[in-house]
């Protein structure tokens, strides 16, 4: 080849750098995987507080409900009835227990007292203490025409069962997340 044919030739020359703009397909999937996975954990977050919140407004209120049995205020049968329904809406909404919102009488003594078991540390007096919220609640000497000791009796052990029911909420853990 002539030398004059090889000096008209351009030299090499290098492809133009590629740009940022657009990513690959690989960091699109990246970017739309963190954008759920912020917004889940913002779901969760959110949902774990207002759960921790409701497990706190029913220490408060049973502390109120005990509060008033204690001064007189709250005779034991409607205390039992208002500690009873305090109990089903925490475990329902709070817990997700819905299986419980249709049990009564002793199968609900029995299903709160295996779920104080599962979740926090009762101790026997608490496991004798929640039949008060089962079926004697709806026996005839329950409500009226009962011996004055029967009363004071049933006074003190609603008292119990509002101090043990207090620890254990205090002791239980906060209600489970779940997605």
């Amino acid at each position: 080849m002539p030398p004059e044919v090889l000096s008209q030739l351009r030299g090499l020359h290098l492809p133009d750098v590629p740009g940022w703009w657009p990513p690959a397909p690989g960091w699109w999937l990246v970017a739309i995987l963190a954008i759920a996975l912020a917004v889940w954990s913002v779901f969760i977050f959110r949902r774990a507080r207002a759960r921790q919140q409701i497990l706190r407004e029913a220490i408060a209120e049973l502390n109120h409900l005990n509060q008033a049995l204690a001064s007189g205020a709250l005779p034991p049968m409607p205390y039992l009835d208002q500690v009873n329904a305090l109990l089903k809406r925490l475990l329902i909404h709070g817990y997700g227990e819905r299986h419980v919102s249709g049990l009564s009488s002793d199968a609900w003594a029995r299903a709160l007292g295996q779920f104080l078991h599962k979740f926090s540390k009762p101790n026997a007096l608490m496991r004798i203490e929640t039949s008060l919220l089962g079926e004697f609640r709806y026996r005839p000497h329950s409500h009226g025409g009962s011996p004055s000791n029967l009363g004071q009796e049933l006074r003190a052990a609603c008292k119990r069962l509002g101090v043990g029911l207090e620890r254990a909420l205090k002791e239980l853990n906060p209600p489970e997340v779940r997605a």
